[in-house]
């Protein structure tokens, strides 16, 4: 297991620590130590700069030609990656700065233009393997900076052996335990508190396993898919772990942060519950690397819709009630009540269906429903198109489900029936 001195450092304050009395301590507790690494900076003098304008090259297709502000002054800088846009953030290599290896940055002429430096891709400057273009910075680093300020540029790195009865070891606050007792020092309290205001739509079967008594999930709403944080990125990067995005990023951190492993599901893409459960012989999983892999009933698999082939057939139909009345004081958007009603025909006679969950949403309301009935009558706070979608389960366990859109409609002051909108 490889282990950061900075990471350590956000649990037990070792900054004044040697890192030869670290190791000792270390091989002390158990841990033998199988590397050391003092990890320092692969390149010289790069600065934060900001992209402030982007124009084609006269005399080139495959490179364009940038203004870039660093702070004091502002740079010509022909660039060919192609990942980022006006106001993008990034390191910049100036004249007379080096990049990995001590490759040396100076003026160029290219193709009739001159680059006063150049903008750098993580593998430019040997942080992680990364090719696909440019690194972009928090939009709130400070134009001018030194770059190698930014981040623990400056740092240790310890790969470890850790026997299998330590699980508890496994992570960087478990070994800062560990530390924490030898050199008598607090463990700090850097566990916070969450309210959220969400409601679960999806269901999680937990503890139907000896094998897995305990599967938790949480939803997470309204965030946007981009890069981590650098500070992140690089830690992750420094134990072997590949950095992908933030949502994949943060789960890995959190695993070697505390050891607790997570995974992200994209919500839209689940069918039914998810459940942990073993494998059937022979059945086939296709990993994130596009391989195709065959299970034995020994592997334990979480999965969606418990594993089961959609045997309800047929199809899920969703009416709206031209019947349904829309009571409207004022206008539109003054927090009235309004409702609407739904039903289905799902069940084609193949099995009977014993559970109805439907997800409405309203604006930035969300209206979960669990009944024993599909006859379901929904209230919004506004009129407007709103998404809707059934999930049905049968008495076999196994799943359907069927989304869409409804326009709900409202008057002012008027009593009416629904235009019958259906899908």
């Amino acid at each position: 297991m490889k282990i950061l001195k900075s990471w350590l450092n956000d649990w037990i304050d070792i900054e004044t620590i040697s890192t030869d009395d670290i190791s000792e301590a270390l091989e002390s507790l158990g841990f033998e130590i199988e590397s050391r690494t003092d990890k320092t900076p692969n390149y010289k003098n790069i600065t934060v700069g900001k992209v402030l304008e982007i124009y084609e090259h006269p005399n080139a297709d495959k490179v364009r030609v940038t203004k870039v502000d660093v702070g004091s002054k502002t740079y010509e800088i022909v660039c060919g990656a192609w990942n980022f846009d006006v106001g993008a953030v990034v390191p910049v290599a100036l004249p007379k700065s080096e990049i990995k290896d001590g490759f040396k940055i100076d003026k160029r002429d290219i193709r009739g233009v001159e680059s006063n430096g150049m903008i750098c891709s993580a593998s430019e400057l040997d942080l992680w393997d990364d090719h696909a273009g440019i690194l972009k910075l928090s939009d709130e680093t400070k134009l001018g900076s030194d770059f190698s300020k930014i981040y623990n540029s400056t740092d240790t790195l310890w790969e470890i052996g850790v026997t299998p009865n330590r699980g508890d070891c496994m992570s960087h606050l478990g070994i800062a335990r560990e530390l924490s007792n030898y050199f008598n020092l607090t463990l700090k309290e850097n566990s916070q508190t969450l309210k959220s205001n969400i409601e679960n739509v999806i269901k999680v079967n937990s503890g139907k396993i000896k094998a897995c008594n305990s599967y938790q999930s949480i939803e997470i709403e309204n965030f946007t898919l981009s890069d981590s944080n650098l500070n992140i990125r690089y830690r992750l990067s420094s134990i072997g772990v590949r950095v992908i995005n933030n949502v994949v990023d943060y789960t890995n951190y959190v695993l070697h942060d505390i050891g607790q492993p997570l995974h992200a599901f994209d919500r839209d893409k689940l069918f039914g519950t998810i459940s942990v459960r073993f494998a059937n012989d022979n059945e086939n999983l296709k990993t994130l690397d596009e391989q195709v892999r065959k299970l034995t009933s020994e592997d334990l698999i979480i999965t969606d819709a418990n594993g089961c082939k959609d045997t309800t057939q047929g199809t899920i139909t969703v009416y709206c009630n031209p019947n349904a009345n829309y009571n409207v004081n004022d206008e539109c958007f003054d927090n009235e009540q309004q409702p609407i009603e739904f039903y289905d025909s799902s069940n084609d006679g193949s099995a009977p269906i014993n559970y109805w969950q439907w997800t409405i949403s309203g604006g930035n309301y969300v209206f979960p429903y669990n009944q024993d009935s599909a006859n379901t009558q929904f209230h919004f706070d506004s009129c407007g198109i709103k998404n809707f979608s059934l999930y049905v389960r049968d008495i076999n366990n196994c799943e359907d489900s069927i989304s869409g859109s409804v326009n709900v409609w409202c008057e002012p002051i008027a009593d009416f029936n629904a235009p019958p909108v259906c899908l």
